[in-house]
């Protein structure tokens, strides 16, 4: 048996008036135990003799499958959000949502709500049960009004290192960055974002905190989040800090290398490529030891094709063909002969 027929009872008449069926809230071995205790009592509902004490609606729009004496049943607690109008039950309402809140063992079956009650309660509460249990007594009470709350919007706090810095009192020392706009991400720990802002004003540029058709370009120090997506849209120059901080030092424009990007868009890639090489060496620089050792890391062993001794001697006969000071015995040959002896 799977939903449980509950119904309201008018006690001066002892007739048994249908008004709602109830399907959840127990769990199986609540309605199994239920189902135990009360299955001798069940007898099969026949509609063409329905017991005389049971009034269902006409048409016998809702049935049991079974039905039980009410002196060997048992009271049933429910929950529901609302009592409603319905022409399915005898009661001519039924309620909305209900679910099972426990079997009442406690109380004998007489003891239940009578139709009158129901009726009352609906009335004067509109039909509206929730909010908690609704009984009888606590609708004659004045409602006692819940104070209202307000709930204030916490405002989401940007912590100091992506704060955009305060330059009203920074004074320009230099034009180096004259009508260049910057977009400064994030910065080391020791030149923190707002430092870095500082100084570009200190040179001469201004900066904002997104970038737009007319930012120079955007620095950080590492690739975030908003770096990343700033990445894909490919559209923006992102250089290192540290370009920016060797200019700071030399307190004059220092073009960009490939290994001052982070980032480069097409027509900046474009130009970069006509001075450099594919490992950001430079045609036209002098390079020093320091950014030599920074390009050998870049390369692989997989980017350079091997020269065998045949094209190294090529070579040196094209460069020397005199006397090559590199190789006396490139070309030749050496064969063991004792190999062989036989």
């Amino acid at each position: 048996m799977r939903n449980i027929e509950t119904f309201w009872i008018f006690l001066d008449s002892a007739e048994i008036s249908s008004d709602t069926t109830v399907g959840s809230g127990y769990s199986k071995k609540e309605l199994s135990d239920f189902n135990k205790r009360l299955a001798e009592h069940w007898k099969p509902f026949d509609k063409r003799s329905p017991p005389s004490s049971f009034i269902l609606a006409s048409g016998f729009k809702e049935k049991p499958d079974a039905w039980i004496e009410p002196s060997q049943s048992c009271i049933v607690q429910i929950k529901a959000a609302e009592i409603i109008d319905s022409d399915r039950f005898k009661t001519g309402c039924t309620l909305r949502f209900p679910r099972v809140e426990q079997f009442r063992e406690d109380k004998p079956w007489y003891e239940c709500m009578t139709t009158t009650d129901i009726m009352e309660l609906k009335e004067k509460s509109g039909g509206k049960l929730t909010g908690g249990h609704m009984e009888l007594a606590e609708i004659d009470e004045p409602t006692k009004k819940k104070r209202r709350v307000i709930v204030r919007a916490v405002k989401p706090i940007i912590g100091t290192q992506f704060r955009a810095a305060d330059v009203t009192d920074v004074k320009q020392v230099s034009e180096m960055l004259k009508d260049k706009e910057f977009c400064v991400i994030n910065g080391p720990l020791s030149f923190p974002k707002p430092e870095i802002e500082k100084k570009i004003v200190e040179y001469g540029g201004t900066i904002v905190q997104n970038p737009g058709s007319s930012t120079f370009c955007v620095l950080a120090e590492k690739v975030a989040i908003r770096v990343s997506n700033l990445m894909k849209r490919n559209s923006y120059d992102i250089v290192k800090i540290d370009w920016f901080m060797r200019c700071v030092d030399a307190e004059h424009w220092i073009p960009w290398s490939p290994n001052d990007m982070i980032h480069t868009c097409p027509l900046t890639l474009k130009k970069l490529e006509q001075d450099y090489d594919q490992y950001g060496d430079s045609y036209t620089i002098d390079t020093t030891p320091d950014q030599l050792k920074g390009i050998f890391c870049t390369m692989s062993r997989h980017d350079i094709d091997l020269m065998t001794a045949e094209d190294i001697a090529e070579i040196e006969n094209k460069f020397f063909p005199d006397d090559s000071s590199y190789g006396l015995f490139r070309i030749c040959k050496y064969v063991n002969i004792n190999m062989f002896t036989l």
